[in-house]
C-alpha cells in the first residue's frame, strides 16, 4: 500500500419482420441472475468491506466510529499509527481498536515488509537483506500484540509484499519469508488474521502464506480497463476470503457501485472503494488515498452488503434466438456510447458479458444501457458507465429481457443482419427478442 502511514436520438427503425418463430426455452420471471455454480465467487457469498484506516482516532472527524455504521459496517480495518505501531502505545488507538473489535470489525495492525529489501529499502533495525526485513517485521508484530493485544487486535497486515515466490537461484525464498512471518503471528494468537499486500496478483504459492492477499490496489480506471493484466489464474476459483481489492480515485457513487459489482464478479471477498486519490503530499513520492472515508460511505456499505444473495454472476456469451448469433460490441471498444449489435458467435472479448445480480448486463466495466433513459419503441441500446438506474436493469421474462425502465424488450430490429444497433421494442415473442444468458 503505497501510502505510508499518516505522514504521508432515438433512431428510426429501418425494417422489422413480424414472422419470427417461437422457441421453447423458458426462463423464470425475475431479476437477471445466472444459474448457480459450484465455483467460488464473492457474488454467491457475503462480501465485506475492508478499510485501510490510515486516519487518526483523534482527527475530530469520528472516522473510526463510522467504520461500524451503518450496519454491518466494515468487516476488517487496518490500524496504522505511524507506518506501523509507532514508538509507544497510543491510548486513542487502543480505545478505537477495542471499540471497533467489540462492534464486529476485525482490526489488523500495519507492518511494513519493505519488499523484503529487494528495492534497497533499509529495515527498521538496519540492513537490507530478506532476513533483516523478517526480523524487523517480527519486532513490529511484537509491539502490536504487546501494546494492543488487550484491546483486541485481530492480526497483522504486511504491506509492500512481493508477487514472485523467489528468485531463479532460490525459487521460494520470498514466500518462505512470508510463511515465517505468518507462523510468527499465529504463535501470538492462533486465530489471528494475516494479510499480505503485494498490490497485484501474486503467484499461487502465496495462498499458503496469508489468510488474505491484496491482489489489486489502484485507481478506478485501472480496475475497469487494466485489471486482467498479469492476473494469475488461481484467483478465479479461490475462496473469496483469500482476495481483497482496493480501488481509489473513484469519483462518483455510480462508479463505486460499478467497482463493487466488478469486485464480486472478480471473486473478491473483501473490497474497499474510495473517492480519495493518490496525489503526492508533503514532498513525498506518493500520496495517501486511505486517509478518510468516502463521501458515499453509507451507500458503499449497502452496496457491498446487498450482494450476498446466493446468486452467482456468470460470464460468457449472450446468445440470440437467431441461431448462431450473439450479443456483440464491435471492436470491443468498452467506451461510453459504444454500439451494441449482434454478430456471429465467435467467443471474442466483445461477446463476454456478465449477468449481474442487480439485473445489469456488463462488459468491459460498462453496462448495457437504453440511451438517455428513453422508453419509446426503437430507442437504441449502447454501453455506458454502470449507474444502477432502471434503463440499465433487465428482467428475465420467459426467454426475453425486459427493460426495467421501459417495459419493452431488448430487440434486434433487422433479424439476420449483423452490425446494426439493437434497440427496445414492444415484446412480441419473436426470435429477435429471445436471449440465452451465460
Amino acid at each position: 500500500m503505497k501510502a505510508r502511514g499518516l505522514a504521508e436520438t432515438v433512431g428510426a427503425v429501418v425494417s422489422r419482420r413480424a414472422c419470427a418463430v417461437a422457441t421453447g426455452g423458458v426462463l423464470a420471471v425475475g431479476a437477471l441472475v445466472a444459474a448457480p455454480t459450484t465455483e467460488a465467487s464473492a457474488a454467491g457469498s457475503q462480501q465485506s468491506i475492508a478499510v485501510p484506516a490510515y486516519f487518526s482516532p483523534d482527527s475530530g472527524a469520528g472516522l473510526w466510529d463510522k467504520l461500524a455504521s451503518p450496519a454491518p459496517g466494515a468487516g476488517l480495518a487496518v490500524a496504522n499509527p505511524q507506518t506501523g505501531p509507532g514508538s509507544g502505545k497510543d491510548d486513542s488507538y487502543a480505545k478505537a481498536i477495542q471499540k471497533a473489535h467489540s462492534a464486529g470489525t476485525k482490526v489488523v495492525g500495519y507492518v511494513d515488509s519493505g519488499y523484503l529489501g529487494t528495492k534497497g529499502w533499509t529495515a527498521p533495525d538496519g540492513g537490507t537483506s530478506v532476513q533483516d526485513w523478517v526480523d524487523g517485521a517480527k519486532a513490529n508484530v511484537d509491539k502490536w500484540f504487546s501494546w494492543y493485544g488487550s484491546s483486541g487486535i485481530d492480526g497483522i497486515f504486511f504491506d509492500d509484499g512481493l508477487t514472485s515466490c523467489g528468485t531463479s537461484s532460490n525459487p521460494d525464498v520470498y514466500v518462505q519469508a512470508y510463511k515465517t512471518l505468518q507462523a510468527y503471528v499465529k504463535s501470538k494468537d492462533p486465530g489471528a488474521k494475516v494479510v499480505v499486500n503485494p498490490g497485484a496478483s501474486p503467484d499461487e504459492c502465496y495462498t499458503q502464506a496469508a489468510d488474505t492477499l491484496v491482489t489489486f490496489e489502484g485507481t478506478y480506471d485501472d480496475y475497469v480497463k487494466g485489471y486482467s493484466d498479469g492476473r494469475q489464474a488461481w484467483e478465479a476459483s479461490a475462496d473469496p476470503s483469500k482476495i481483497w481489492h482496493l480501488i481509489h480515485t473513484t469519483g462518483s457513487e455510480s462508479q463505486m457501485r460499478n467497482a463493487v459489482s466488478l469486485s464480486k464478479q472478480r471473486n473478491a471477498g473483501y473490497v474497499y472503494v474510495t473517492d480519495d486519490d493518490n496525489t503526492p503530499v508533503d514532498g513525498q513520492q506518493w500520496g495517501n488515498p486511505w486517509d478518510t472515508l468516502p463521501a458515499y460511505w453509507s451507500d458503499e456499505v449497502n452496496a457491498v452488503a446487498g450482494g450476498g444473495s446466493g446468486s452467482v454472476a456468470r460470464s460468457g456469451p449472450v446468445k440470440s434466438g437467431i441461431a448462431g448469433y450473439c450479443l456483440d460490441v464491435p471492436g470491443d471498444t468498452g467506451s461510453d456510447g459504444a454500439k451494441v449489435t449482434i454478430a456471429p458467435c465467435d467467443g471474442s472479448a466483445g461477446q463476454q458479458w456478465t449477468a449481474g445480480a442487480d439485473g445489469s448486463l456488463q462488459i468491459d466495466g460498462k453496462c448495457l444501457d437504453v440511451t438517455y433513459g428513453a422508453t419509446a419503441n426503437g430507442s437504441p441500446v449502447a454501453l455506458y458507465d454502470c449507474n444502477g438506474r432502471p434503463n440499465q436493469r433487465w428482467n428475465v421474462s420467459g426467454a426475453t429481457l425486459v427493460g426495467a425502465g421501459s417495459g419493452r424488450c431488448l430487440d434486434d430490429p433487422q433479424f439476420f443482419t449483423d452490425s446494426h444497433q439493437l434497440d427496445i421494442w414492444d415484446c412480441d415473442g419473436g426470435n429477435n427478442q429471445k436471449w440465452t444468458l451465460p
